[in-house]
């Protein structure tokens, strides 16, 4: 391996260490309440790929849903620390959260049910808040 292909290497590996590090100082600077809410959206995203998700969602309006069964009671046990996030025990923290990101925990459930009912988000208010979901620095 020749010196410059080495130095790339070691220049690559240690930017990837910064980037993790600065990562990890972002995410120890969130609150608990930050961190709960960015838990829940990385669940989300990663159940907005499963086909059974969607199912769920259309079940969730249904009194057929089979949530006594995997993978329903994982996605109930999802919905309800989302409803928890919100609830009147955390209405000073989530008003913080709204403040200081410019979404809620419920917004970002809403952001998971438009994909998994429609496949692509169809409101624009869903949309802004995706952006800001995105932009979310506690991961």
């Amino acid at each position: 391996m020749s010196i410059q292909r080495k130095l790339t290497v070691v220049a690559f590996c240690a930017t990837a260490l910064l980037t993790g590090m600065a990562g990890a100082q972002a995410a120890a600077k969130c609150s608990p309440y930050e961190q709960q809410v960015a838990k829940q959206i990385k669940e989300g995203r990663a159940f907005v790929k499963e086909a059974s998700f969607k199912k769920w969602i259309d079940a969730g309006l249904q009194t057929k849903a089979p949530y006594n069964k995997k993978p329903y009671t994982a996605y109930s046990k999802w919905y309800a620390r989302f409803d928890k996030l919100g609830s009147q025990e955390a209405e000073a923290e989530n008003v913080k959260f709204l403040e200081k990101h410019g979404f809620t925990a419920s917004a970002a459930y809403s952001v998971f049910q438009g994909y998994a009912l429609n496949g692509k988000l169809t409101s624009s208010v869903d949309i802004d808040f995706e952006k800001k979901m995105n932009a979310y620095p506690c991961r």
